[in-house]
Formats: structure tokens, sequence, C-alpha cells
């Protein structure tokens, strides 16, 4: 047996094949790293805003949202978990407050609602190119409610007041790109009531706050 003649093309084949492997994109590990992105959806809201001791508006409202996110991934075979910090606002369009006590006088509103949200992830990534991930979500948020109550029309007051909560969830992530990646995501998210005094007052008001998101994203990994 020529030996040396083996050899070579043993050598040449080899030679190929890592250049083949240097050319393609290395998949194993998509998840892996930073990313910026950019959602968008629909939530719901269940409102108890109480004065003092007297319940006033007892209601749902509804409306859409937009935020940014970031984060970073770490991926170990098919498993994945990783930290992400967002950011959303929302207009609520039918966010009028229902009285307790029916009275054409007494009328309350949302305007708007901000919220960030630090969510830790666990979960696993799926199908044969590995370019699908599933994953949980679990960690603190805090919300802003702007809200606007009047009596009358002769006096209204508007309040923003953030409340503290945890946020619980799940989400699907697929690459469609080299570097981008879309996302689906529902998550619901329990706020603790927090009292806000009335000004100089000894009254306090505080809403009881659930909310429940549906919501589509963008994501862009860097360093691809």
């Amino acid at each position: 047996m020529n030996y040396g003649r083996l050899a070579t093309v043993l050598l040449t084949i080899g030679s190929s094949w890592g250049t083949a492997l240097a050319e393609a994109p290395d998949l194993a590990d998509r998840f892996d790293g930073g990313y910026l992105g950019v959602q968008a959806g629909l939530g719901t809201a269940a409102v108890d805003f109480t004065i003092g001791s007297i319940q006033i508006f007892d209601s749902d409202a509804s409306g859409s949202l937009v935020g940014l996110f970031g984060g970073y991934g770490w991926q170990s075979g098919r498993r994945f978990w990783g930290i992400e910090l967002s950011g959303g606002y929302s207009g609520v369009k039918n966010g009028n407050l229902s009285p307790v006590i029916g009275s054409p006088w007494l009328r309350g509103e949302i305007e708007r609602v901000y919220a960030v949200n630090l969510l830790g992830k666990a979960g696993r990534v799926v199908g044969e190119d590995k370019d699908t991930l599933i994953y949980g979500l679990l960690g603190p948020s805090i919300v802003r409610v702007e809200a606007r109550a009047s009596l009358t029309e002769i006096g209204s007051v508007s309040e923003g007041t953030p409340y503290p909560g945890l946020a619980i969830g799940l989400r699907l992530e697929r690459f469609f790109s080299e570097n981008a990646s879309g996302r689906v995501q529902a998550v619901y998210t329990k706020y603790w009531e927090v009292d806000d005094p009335i000004r100089a007052l000894p009254i306090a008001q505080s809403y009881n706050l659930d909310t429940a998101v549906i919501q589509f994203g963008v994501t862009w990994w860097l360093g691809r």
C-alpha cells in the first residue's frame, strides 16, 4: 500500500471538509449571546380601585401595547437559560372604569400604562435544525398606571402610581434568518396593592391590578 498517497488523499479530504465547515454558519448554538428587539401586542387588565375602605371602581380594561427589550442567553446543547429586561407602553383605548355604585356623575378612565420587567428564562431548543426555542419566563415587574377620576365634571384627579408585581409566562422563538428570530409570548402579571395617600389627607387610594398580555416581536442577535 502506498501510505504516502493515502496520506495525501486524507489530507485533501480533511482540508476540503475544514473549508466547508469554516464557510458554513455555526448553527449549533444559535440562541447563545446578546440581543435587542421590539414587540407589540394586546393586553387586558382587571382593575379594582379603592379609596380608603370604599370600593369605587371594579372593571376590566384592554388595549394595545408596544415595547423594547434586550438580554442575554446561554445555550448548552438543547438547554437554554437567560435574562431579559423589557419596557412597554400601553394607551388603553377602552379603559373606562365602571363605578361600583351606578352614577352618571362619577367617571373613571385609565389613560396610560407603563411597565418594566426583569425576566429570567429557562427552556429547551427543539427541532432538527435547532432553530426553535421554547421557554418559560419568571421575574419582577413594575407598572405605572395613570388614571383620571372625576365627579360631576367639576373636579378631577389624575394619578400615576407605580405598583410592583410578579410576571410569569411562556414564549416561543424561531429563527427566520441567520441573525434574526421572531417570537410570540403570553405573560400574566399579578401586581400587589400599594396604598397611595391622597395629598395630605389621611386617606389612601389603591389599585388591585392583574394583567394578561399576548405579544409578537422580532429579535436581532448581536455579533452575528
